[in-house]
């Protein structure tokens, strides 16, 4: 028992004694620490500025340059003016053309054709014409059979017509005006007769020549004689005296050239004696 006891006494002193006695650094025994939890400061995010709402930026438009077709030039005839000849308009006259208002209407005979359906009168009608072809109205034409006769107007465009004559021969003309008649006219039962009158220049009737009598030759007129022209006369003289004749002109052009042939013979022979004299000086 006392031995356990001081076993323990031992254990509890050398337990105490080392308790007393502060280890070193390195031969310390780690002792188990709980953990410590290090919190971490976490940067807190900057708050941004709040935007400022401004006037919106005014888009500027930039003007691109677009390449312009170039245009090749093209040579052109350059016209060249011709003259061309003043032509003056007409001068307008007062005279009527040809051909012009005569008052002289001539009668055509143009056709004669049935009436429609059964009919014993016929009927006689047509139209009056100026020269223009126009129609004349309010001329009053006559109709006659030689028993009995009918008048009647022309309308506006220059119509008229007779209508429920008995058949026979008819002469018709316009009332007041001169020109050709329609005569002798055949009508027949229900047959229709167109008569027109135009107007025209008038016609010259040929006077009539008496039976049996020939016609005149026309007398033929004796043709004057040709009167024989005028002896020829010599040539005046237009401008002076006559002229010098060839022979002279060619004497005169040959008295120069003999004039000039002596006088430089006697020269040569002037010189000739002036150079003897000079010789026999010297000598």
């Amino acid at each position: 028992m006392p031995t356990d006891r001081l076993v323990r006494l031992l254990v509890w002193l050398a337990g105490g004694l080392l308790l007393l006695v502060p280890l070193p650094v390195g031969a310390q025994t780690p002792t188990a620490t709980p953990p410590v939890r290090t919190l971490t400061p976490v940067a807190r995010p900057t708050p941004l500025p709040s935007p400022t709402l401004g006037p919106s930026p005014t888009g500027t438009v930039v003007p691109t340059a677009s390449p312009t077709a170039s245009l090749t030039p093209t040579s052109t005839p350059t016209p060249t003016w011709t003259p061309r000849p003043l032509v003056l308009p007409p001068t307008p006259t007062l005279a009527w053309p040809t051909p012009a208002p005569t008052g002289y209407f001539v009668s055509r005979y143009l056709a004669a054709a049935p009436l429609s359906g059964p009919a014993d009168a016929g009927v006689i009608r047509g139209r009056v014409m100026d020269w223009r072809g126009l129609g004349v109205g309010r001329l009053l034409l006559r109709l006659e059979n030689g028993e009995r006769s009918w008048t009647a107007f022309t309308a506006v465009d220059g119509f008229y017509q007779f209508a429920d004559l008995p058949p026979g021969v008819y002469n018709l003309e316009i009332v007041g005006y001169p020109g050709l008649p329609a005569r002798a006219v055949p009508l027949g039962p229900g047959q229709v007769v167109t008569i027109d009158f135009v107007e025209a220049q008038p016609v010259t009737p040929t006077p009539a020549r008496p039976p049996g009598r020939p016609t005149p030759t026309p007398a033929v007129t004796p043709t004057a004689e040709p009167t024989p022209p005028p002896p020829l006369s010599p040539t005046p003289v237009l401008f002076g005296p006559p002229g010098p004749r060839l022979e002279d002109s060619l004497e005169w052009q040959t008295l120069p050239l003999a004039f000039l042939a002596g006088v430089g013979a006697g020269l040569g022979l002037a010189g000739l004696v002036l150079v003897v004299l000079a010789l026999r000086r010297r000598s």
